[in-house]
């Protein structure tokens, strides 16, 4: 039974991992713990970094070669 959260400490706590921020790069971390037998253990830190999106590709012009005969 994982518990997440957006926090190190306070706060509610989710059943599921909560959405990543896939729009902008950067770095976010979540927190989560686990409740075995209903006794919450420590949070531990969970970091997700979103990188950029990379250049498309370059496509070459392409080369025609016309033969007289």
């Amino acid at each position: 039974n994982l518990l997440w959260y957006t926090s190190a400490t306070g706060g509610s706590s989710l059943s599921l991992m909560p959405p990543l921020p896939t729009s902008v790069s950067g770095e976010t971390t979540f927190y989560v713990s686990q409740a075995p037998n209903g006794c919450e253990g420590p949070r531990v830190p969970v970091s997700v970094t979103v990188l950029p999106a990379p250049a498309p590709p370059l496509v070459p012009q392409p080369t025609v070669l016309l033969y007289q005969g």
